[in-house]
Parts: structure tokens; sequence; C-alpha cells
């Protein structure tokens, strides 16, 4: 990572996870964006991905050294990627890669060579926070230019296992936060966004005969459900509209279920 980086023509560093602006720049004047995307709904013990996406707008006025004043964009990154740990588990990548980059130009994954030191791969995290729910992640831009990128950046892919019934947020904190441009002028962020995945059971809610879809006669025994405990002379039916499990039918669940009303495509 320390070639990467000073091969690079800006003085943007991240130094043991931390984004280092190591040179005097006027503080950028345009806000910067955060959002988390990540599925509707997904199977439990199955595996998915989030994804963390930074917009800087058209960048950020500035002057690099010995270059003409121009729109410089994203330079590096540091957040605190949260999720519950109670439904969902962060997986390392592969051995050399816990986490990978995005697809916008200059973040994307650099995996560690053999024998390589702490933080040498990118993006730069720490694995034996992954248990905790809040793990730091840091990235900076690998590109040879000041320009980009600009507008919406994906800039980090997170693979995550469904381990719990029920509703699993990802999210970004905004303790610690840094977003700096390519000279490591910083960027106001203004929003920061999160995702949320229900965790169901069933591959199609309130499919009691498990035929592909819902029939009239499950949406409407599913409906007349809503907010009633688990009826033992029932169990079938309501297991497989209960998607999180929680020994009863929500009203959510239940408008989930009439929409997968003779539906081949239904939802989770």
């Amino acid at each position: 990572m320390k070639a990467l980086q000073e091969g690079l023509p800006r003085a943007v560093k991240v130094v043991a996870g931390v984004v280092l602006a190591t040179a005097t720049a006027a503080s950028a004047q345009t806000p910067a964006t955060i959002s988390v995307t990540c599925p509707v709904s997904v199977l439990n013990n199955t595996t998915y991905n989030a994804e963390v996406k930074i917009n800087v707008g058209s960048g950020a006025p500035c002057q690099p050294p010995g270059q003409p004043a121009m729109m410089c964009g994203l330079g590096a990154y540091n957040l605190q990627l949260t999720y519950n740990t109670a439904r969902v588990n962060l997986i390392p990548a592969s051995p050399d890669l816990p986490l990978e980059g995005g697809t916008a130009a200059g973040f994307g994954s650099v995996p560690a060579p053999p024998n390589c030191s702490a933080n040498c791969q990118q993006p730069v995290t720490d694995p034996q926070t992954f248990l905790s729910g809040s793990v730091p992640v840091s990235a900076f831009n690998t590109n040879n230019g000041f320009g980009v990128p600009v507008g919406q950046a994906s800039v980090l892919k997170a693979t995550f296992q469904a381990v719990g019934l029920g509703s699993a947020s990802v999210g970004v904190t905004a303790d610690p936060l840094q977003v700096v441009d390519t000279t490591g002028a910083p960027f106001s962020v203004t929003t920061i966004g999160a995702c949320s995945t229900s965790v169901s059971q069933y591959a199609c809610l309130g499919d009691v005969s498990q035929n592909g879809f819902v029939s009239v006669a499950e949406a409407q025994r599913a409906v007349k459900n809503v907010n009633k405990a688990v009826n033992p002379s029932d169990l079938t039916l309501n297991a497989n509209a209960d998607g999180d499990g929680n020994g009863f039918v929500s009203a959510a669940e239940g408008q989930r279920v009439v929409k997968n009303t003779n539906k081949v495509d239904c939802i989770p």
C-alpha cells in the first residue's frame, strides 16, 4: 500500500486505516452524500451484498500543485460500517481481501500481495472487528489523475450471511467519518444513508402448499391471521405467513402475501 500511495499525484494517504490529508488545501465546498444499497429480502442462511456509494456531485474546485484550476474528484474516505449481528454476519471476500472495493475508478479491490504487512490491501479494514457489528473501513484513490471519480461512486462492497429472521440493517456511522478530494481537502457530508433487508425463512411468503405461488385461499387465510398469535390448529399457514418468525403475522407480512397471490415470481 505504501508504494501505491507514494505513486499517487496527490497528497492523500491512508495510514493504519485513517485518511490523512498531507498537503494544505482549501476546503471543498461541494457537499457529499453516502448511500448504502442492499436487497429488499433474502432467505435465512443465504448470502447477499451491500454496496456503499459516495456522491461528490461535480467535484470540488481545486488547484493541485503544478496544475491549472479544476474540479477534483473523490480522493479517499474513512468510515465505520455498521450492521445488526443478530441478523447477519460479515463474511471476508477472500483471505487476502476481507472487503471488496467498488466499481468507481480508483476504488476497486487491491488484494494483499504475499507476505505483506498490515493494511496493504484495499479497502483497508480490520477483520478482527467483523463480529462486533461496527467495522472501520478506509480507502484511497489509486488513479493517476485528480478529476475522477465524480458523481456517485461505488467504493465498497460487503458480503453478508443472513443468520436471523427479521429486519437486517446495514449503515454507515458519522463518527469517525472523513471524505476528502484528490488534494486532501475535506468534503462536508450532508446525508448518510442505510439499507434494510428482510430475512425470511420461506422462499414464497404465504405459500402453504409450497407449489411456487400463493392461492387466493392461502392469501385470505393469511390476512385473517394478521396480528394474531400463531394458531396451533393452523400452524403451517401461520409459519409460512410469519416471515420474521416472531409468532404472528404482521400487517406488512399480510400485504406481502396478498401481493404474492397467483404470482410465480413471488416475494420472499
